[in-house]
């Protein structure tokens, strides 16, 4: 989830642009963008909230991923613009220090201020050896051990602290495949027409490979293809905004589309919506007046920390005040630690960006700021 919302210009986006295009109403700083980010994960928190407090509203759920597919449209899309303005050493450092510092404090939160405070509860038992491993098992990003022994026994949805994470892998991933695809030089320089290619192909991957994994391996798993997908099509939409009218309109039938296609059809929706959702996404983006979020962006954190939030509303009885309430009442618990992790965590840590200078290692095209 990348916190940058500049809009930069490249070689690839040749044509002048307009306040009508995709990429002339997203230009410079002034956009809506983190925003949207907000509003995506406060989505997250409700679809959350059905597993977490045990509710029976498993369609809540399905909106959730949506809005998943969202925040990895919106990262393609800035990700583009980052990879073809950095260097590549200089690109990758910021995207560690966009991740890893909040993560690494994120877990060590959850296993020894959250998982002891559960542990006072009745039927709860907090093991510090097993908090230890906790850290340090999940610590490359991967996740591999979901709980911590002895807690979370008696809520709706037991064992597991932080069922958020598992996404920044897939995040990672891509970051990285968009530092290695757009490095090469022939694709740098054709990147309007041969990543669009390449959002359908990812695209039609997931929708061939929906039921089953043809080939059995972390990175190219389902939930791979879908993230990826996801990606290139923000991607796509980067190279392509220049030439891309940014209409209310059309965002609004491209967003009725997108629901439909998620109710019918879940392997087509894999295949079809990824840029309309994106072109839904950004159009607003440039379209909204609403600054929220501008200066202060606080929507990773947010993501991080409304689930260990929520399993422990939920240890307090939280299931009483009902899924809407239950939701609010998760939101409005994470917003302070989403404020303090951006404060004293994520924005020190992009500080140390300039440590790494933006040319070295494959910076052949220098992007231009808007105008």
């Amino acid at each position: 989830m990348t916190s940058s919302t500049g809009i930069d210009r490249d070689p690839n986006q040749a044509l002048a642009k307009t306040d009508t295009s995709l990429s002339g109403a997203l230009g410079g700083h002034d956009n809506a963008l983190n925003f949207l980010r907000l509003i995506l994960a406060t989505t997250v928190i409700l679809g959350h909230s059905v597993p977490l407090g045990g509710f029976p509203y498993p369609w809540l759920e399905t909106w959730a991923d949506s809005a998943v597919d969202g925040f990895f449209v919106l990262s393609g899309f800035l990700i583009a613009g980052s990879r073809m303005r950095l260097g590549l050493l200089a690109f990758l450092w910021r995207r560690v220090l966009r991740i890893m510092p909040a993560f690494w404090v994120c877990i060590v939160v959850v296993a020894f201020v959250f998982a002891p405070l559960a542990g006072r509860y009745p039927g709860e038992e907090y093991i510090q050896q097993s908090a230890i491993e906790y850290v340090v098992a999940n610590s490359g990003l991967q996740i591999h051990q979901w709980g911590i022994d002895n807690t979370l026994e008696t809520v709706p949805f037991p064992y597991e602290w932080n069922s958020s994470l598992w996404t920044l892998i897939y995040e990672f991933r891509a970051y990285l495949l968009a530092a290695v695809l757009l490095w090469l030089a022939p694709i740098r320089k054709y990147a309007a027409f041969i990543v669009p290619v390449l959002a359908v192909a990812a695209g039609g991957a997931a929708v061939g490979e929906w039921g089953y994994d043809m080939f059995g391996t972390p990175w190219l798993d389902l939930d791979a293809k879908r993230f990826f997908a996801f990606f290139a099509a923000g991607m796509a939409l980067h190279f392509l905004g220049g030439w891309i009218r940014s209409s209310l309109v059309a965002a609004g039938i491209a967003g009725v589309a997108v629901i439909a296609i998620r109710l019918v059809s879940y392997p087509w929706y894999l295949g079809v919506a990824p840029l309309l959702l994106g072109y839904v996404l950004l159009v607003l983006g440039g379209r909204l007046p609403i600054r929220l979020g501008a200066r202060n962006d606080i929507t990773y954190g947010v993501y991080i920390y409304a689930f260990p939030v929520q399993q422990m509303l939920a240890l307090s009885g939280g299931h009483a005040l009902g899924v809407l309430g239950f939701a609010a009442v998760s939101t409005l618990l994470t917003v302070p630690l989403a404020w303090v992790s951006w404060k004293v965590v994520e924005e020190p840590a992009m500080k140390l960006r300039r440590l790494v200078p933006s040319h070295l290692f494959g910076r052949k095209y220098v992007a231009r700021r808007s105008e």
